[in-house]
């Protein structure tokens, strides 16, 4: 199955544990009145609810070896890394450019003229902006090696 494939397979699994949890957590109570499971049904939830967990562990060990393969001399888990990456330094632009504009409307800086701080903001929104398309990049690449990886897994 290729990433993509995995990735909701992975959704639909610990969709699945937290339903089973629920149903297990509900078959070890007991309120008066209310239908209880029998020992049999209660083990049987238990063992599928393990089984399920152990299915999601191996998936996600197989999609993590896949995330390491070159894929056309690039490595997902490389991009994953710089997008993260990415993400930081735009949040951090970010606040700086807040910060320009506090800056400004405080005077912080008496002696800086106006001029300066044009400049300034104007300088981190292009950074801001270089960032933003970098980060869109990399997700489109993130995106397109989706389907061109091939996670082995056997349920």
């Amino acid at each position: 199955m290729n990433l993509a494939q995995a990735l909701r397979k992975k959704n639909e699994l610990v969709s699945k544990i937290g339903k089973l949890e629920g149903r297990v957590k509900q078959a070890m109570s007991y309120t008066e009145g209310r239908e209880t499971y029998t020992q049999e049904d209660y083990d049987r939830m238990r063992d599928e609810l393990a089984t399920t967990r152990n299915k999601l562990l191996g998936l996600k060990q197989a999609m993590s070896a896949a995330n390491r393969v070159d894929v056309d001399g690039t490595c997902v888990q490389d991009l994953i890394i710089k997008k993260g990456e990415l993400k930081s330094l735009l949040d951090f632009v970010r606040q700086q450019r807040v910060m320009v504009d506090v800056g400004r409307i405080n005077q912080w800086d008496d002696e800086s003229p106006e001029q300066i701080h044009r400049e300034n903001a104007k300088d981190l929104d292009t950074r801001i902006d270089d960032l933003e398309t970098e980060l869109r990049e990399t997700d489109d690449q993130i995106n397109s090696m989706n389907g061109k990886i091939t996670v082995e897994w056997g349920e």
